[in-house]
């Protein structure tokens, strides 16, 4: 099932700056990013929309290929972020969207204690 099956709804950016342009005329929830892209990179992108939106900008997910959890090549520090490994399944990115949006795998909001 893809995201936009699931009831999500996706727009794809052709770039990083892109991507920035795009958040501040139209705010999301969840934003994934590829480690390399054009114009910037995901590290770039995420420090980006981490310091225009510090308390109310969108969930970030970070897509790698990568082995190992990639680090920030300005600072060379871990990146602080969830981070999804390719290769990886669509049930996986399901998976993974559902936790950052606070969903069960189904589509509902799990119950909180």
């Amino acid at each position: 099932m893809t995201l936009a099956e699931a009831g999500h709804t996706v727009r794809a950016t052709g770039s990083g700056l892109e991507a920035l342009s795009w958040l501040e005329e139209e705010p999301c929830e969840l934003l994934i990013i590829d480690l390399r892209m054009p114009e910037i990179d995901g590290p770039t992108l995420l420090r980006e929309v981490r310091a225009k939106w510090p308390h109310d900008g969108p969930r970030v997910l970070l897509l790698s290929g990568c082995a190992e959890r990639p680090s920030d090549p300005s600072t060379g520090q871990p990146i602080d972020c969830p981070v999804l490994i390719k290769p990886f399944s669509l049930d996986d990115l399901s998976a993974a969207v559902a936790q950052l949006l606070g969903q069960a795998s189904d589509g509902s909001t799990p119950a909180r204690a």
